[in-house]
């Protein structure tokens, strides 16, 4: 999956939260089957089963009770 656009809090997946004026790899996310994106996270449900989400994660929107932000689909 790619992503490209508005990068704050990591949403666009790429390791950083500078904005992505290209089409990019998501990274640590090499295939998925399902993409769901919110205001300012994204969650991936990758070809081998595992769910990964990125962005904004403050108010504990990525799933993984950790209040933080992630930049990357790997964590």
């Amino acid at each position: 999956p790619v992503c490209w656009g508005a990068n704050g809090d990591g949403r666009a997946g790429q390791g950083h939260d500078r904005a992505v004026a290209t089409v990019a790899p998501v990274v640590d996310l090499p295939s998925a089957t399902v993409i769901r994106a919110g205001a300012a996270h994204s969650c991936a449900i990758g070809s081998d089963g595992r769910v990964a989400c990125f962005g904004a994660g403050t108010l504990g929107q990525l799933g993984d009770g950790m209040p933080v932000d992630r930049t990357t689909a790997g964590g």
